[in-house]
């Protein structure tokens, strides 16, 4: 009796971790489906204009090491927020030819509006008027603020918040403990290929 105890032991101990194994496995092949980047090479086809006026092509895109568009609405009080944030991570990455933009995606914008916008929070990385939506539907944005990160050849390399600051609706932390953003701009910083894994967050739109 004693031995088919043992026996039927070391079954289950063995089943465990043939279990254990597959469950491991197949989340790693789930993983391996999130962090394949999407190729958006449309993008630099697009003509756009900035809040100045002047006509913008998004081919220049090609000539930064990533390119950071922050899709933003200079109503939107979360956008007016992090415009501290997305300020300091201009002033450090601007320099390694990491680039930011601004985004504005609504059919209605009004130019006046976003220059007021700009002179009030200090932006002075360039903001884009997209009030076609041609970039916003090409990168599949559908929040302010949404940052989309690409690389060179047009990888959406890291698409999501800036951080967790606001965690969910109505509630906001008192300083953030995760920082998105800038841990795909270093991931992108220190890769030896100039790429990095994409990275996709699940979080709560505004």
């Amino acid at each position: 009796m004693y031995k088919v105890l043992k026996l039927s032991s070391h079954f289950h101990i063995r089943t465990n971790i043939f279990l254990s194994l597959l469950i491991c496995l197949f989340s790693n092949m789930i993983y391996a489906q999130d962090v394949v980047s999407e190729r958006v090479t449309d993008i630099f086809k697009i003509i756009s204009s900035t809040s100045e006026g002047q006509e913008f092509k998004c081919s220049s895109f090609l000539n930064n090491k990533a390119t950071v568009l922050v899709f933003l609405s200079e109503s939107c009080p979360i956008c007016q927020k992090y415009t501290p944030t997305l300020k300091s991570l201009w002033t450090e990455y601007s320099n390694k030819n990491i680039q930011f933009y601004g985004v504005f995606p609504s059919s209605s914008i009004e130019i006046d509006s976003v220059v007021a916008f700009t002179k009030k929070y200090g932006i002075t990385f360039p903001l884009l008027i997209d009030s076609s939506q041609h970039i916003t539907s090409i990168l599949k944005a559908r929040v302010t603020p949404e940052v989309i990160v690409l690389s060179q050849t047009g990888d959406v390399m890291y698409q999501g918040r800036i951080d967790n600051l606001f965690p969910e609706i109505g509630r906001k932390r008192y300083a953030a403990t995760t920082h998105e953003l800038k841990d795909a701009l270093l991931s992108i910083l220190h890769s030896c290929t100039g790429q990095s894994q994409a990275y996709r967050c699940s979080w709560v739109f505004y």
